[in-house]
């Protein structure tokens, strides 16, 4: 992160700032159990195929906004053959949403670049990455803290999902705790 700073030993300005979306499963703990009594994927060609409803083919989001460029990359669980491979990056416009870019997506690793360019990174922003008719993945765009003297930083390490390391889905003592904080940066 580039940073200037003021004769008070402030930080004045924030030249690089960077945001990533909460990675976090906003499905039920009901929706979590049922997962768990699915049979185990299936090999399918190159990839395993795992059984996930096409409403849930967007695991995740993570972004960026640097000089007032959003960079916002989705991740998919792998899509089936005869699935769109369009992925649309859309903002809440008042009581609607509106698309602002979409991009193909890269099935080497089931990701979705988006790009917006004159990015106004001084406001707040909800976005919904969507997928098909069906499959969405809702979140925010913080504004950049520059006005401010401390900002909340909320950082996350050894968090696995996997039982064997002691993790399970969903991590809503995490969840509840970093809404509490209301961190600036994740």
């Amino acid at each position: 992160m580039h940073q200037h700073s003021c004769r008070t030993g402030r930080i004045c300005r924030i030249g690089l700032f960077a945001l990533a979306a909460m990675i976090v499963w906003h499905r039920s703990l009901t929706a979590q159990q049922d997962a768990k009594t699915l049979p185990p994927p299936e090999a399918s060609g190159s990839y395993e195929e795992y059984p996930v409803p096409r409403d849930e083919v967007i695991c995740f989001a993570l972004y960026t906004v640097a000089d007032n460029t959003l960079k916002l990359t989705a991740q998919l669980y792998p899509l089936k053959d005869d699935e769109d491979r369009t992925v649309r990056l859309e903002i809440k416009d008042g009581d609607a949403w509106r698309e602002v870019a979409r991009t193909e997506v890269i099935e080497e690793g089931w990701t979705a670049p988006l790009r917006v360019d004159d990015w106004d990174d001084s406001r707040t922003a909800r976005y919904r990455v969507a997928h098909g008719d069906g499959a969405r993945y809702e979140g925010t765009i913080r504004r950049n803290p520059i006005d401010k003297d401390v900002f909340v930083l909320a950082a996350f390490t050894g968090n696995s999902i996997a039982p064997a390391h002691g993790g399970d889905i969903p991590r809503t003592d995490i969840v509840e705790n970093v809404r509490k904080i209301d961190a600036d940066m994740l």
